[in-house]
């Protein structure tokens, strides 16, 4: 009797999508979740996509003229829980983000927020790095 192997293309595509950096919980891929980093006259704004965290496991730190966004998630489950089927599976995320020197960036006014899965970190330009606008008189 040969035994014939079936192709699922729906639970094969999830499969694939599961094992793409995008949903990478062993933690070995530094750009594990999405990230956007956006740009204002007075500031910029990083936002880094993190489900399954908590207050606990996120950390977000400057060392130098480098920023470092740590995050442990899905941690929080006793040992002796019982599952039937585990899916989400704890993870570790770390970005750096360098150079924060050549952007002019407030080191002591930055601010980070968690609201909904996505960690929202500003970061404020020192003055002398805004833009301005002149007015031209016109005689």
């Amino acid at each position: 009797m040969t035994n014939i192997k079936t192709y699922d293309p729906i639970f094969g595509s999830v499969a694939d999508f599961v094992g793409s950096k995008w949903f990478n919980f062993a933690g070995n891929q530094p750009d594990a979740f999405p990230m956007d980093i956006i740009e204002r006259s007075d500031e910029y704004e990083i936002r880094v996509v993190v489900p399954g965290a908590n207050k606990d496991g996120l950390a977000v730190e400057v060392e130098g003229d480098v920023l470092h966004i740590n995050v442990v998630g899905n941690n929080n489950n006793p040992e002796d829980t019982k599952y039937i089927y585990k899916g989400l599976r704890p993870f570790t995320y770390k970005r750096q983000i360098s150079n924060l020197a050549k952007y002019n960036i407030v080191i002591d006014d930055i601010k980070s927020t968690y609201r909904s899965g996505i960690l929202s970190i500003t970061m404020p330009r020192a003055e002398e790095a805004q833009p301005k606008s002149i007015s031209v008189q016109v005689e």
